[in-house]
């Protein structure tokens, strides 16, 4: 087995309007052929109906998996829901599921919030 190592760098961030996000775990270390890996965001703004969970690998920044308010989300093409899910059943949280890794899922994973998309 291969060691697949997924980052989170950005544990907590105040942004735009002093709106907070915190992201969890910070390090997430796990193995290819892992069935599935779970992170989690917060943010404490309730008019921030809007939420994304984006992945970077190098240079590259992807989107993929948007909210556009509770028990609402969908995941972007070209990827696919039964890899990359997002759940979202309050206004401020969501967690994005990662299922059947591969060492090409190693990367930096963000979530972000808006009020409009």
């Amino acid at each position: 087995m291969k060691l697949l190592c997924v980052l989170l760098v950005l544990l907590t961030a105040n942004f735009c309007g002093g709106v907070t996000i915190q992201q969890t775990p910070v390090l997430l270390v796990c193995w290819e052929g892992d069935d599935l890996v779970t992170l989690h965001c917060h943010h404490d703004d309730s008019s921030h109906y809007y939420m994304f969970w984006y992945r970077q690998k190098g240079t590259k920044m992807e989107m993929l998996t948007f909210s556009l308010n509770r028990n609402n989300a969908d995941t972007e093409v070209p990827f696919e829901k039964n890899k990359y899910t997002m759940n979202r059943t309050e206004l401020t949280d969501s967690s994005l599921e990662i299922k059947n890794l591969v060492v090409g899922d190693s990367a930096v994973y963000y979530c972000a919030s808006s009020i409009a998309h």
